[in-house]
């Protein structure tokens, strides 16, 4: 399951969206210019439920400070 985190998007909607289907994986894509506060805030939402994110993905801009957790792709 992949849940994309865009602009506006409630993270905890992408949680109870996972606890829909326990069964699959959860892998997080956020991307644009707030992605890293995004990916942030889902990952905080994600382990406030005790979920376990198996891969964590921040699709961003130059000069976007990184998210504190998963991987980090810079567009140019």
């Amino acid at each position: 399951m992949i849940d994309a985190i865009r602009r506006g998007t409630d993270p905890a909607r992408c949680v109870s969206r996972h606890l829909e289907r326990p069964d699959r994986p959860v892998r997080v894509v956020a991307f644009g210019k707030a992605s890293a506060r995004m990916m942030d805030a889902a990952l905080q939402a994600f382990e406030s439920w005790d979920v376990e994110v198996r891969d964590a993905l921040c699709v961003t801009v130059p000069g976007v400070e990184a998210p504190s957790g998963g991987r980090t792709l810079v567009a140019d």
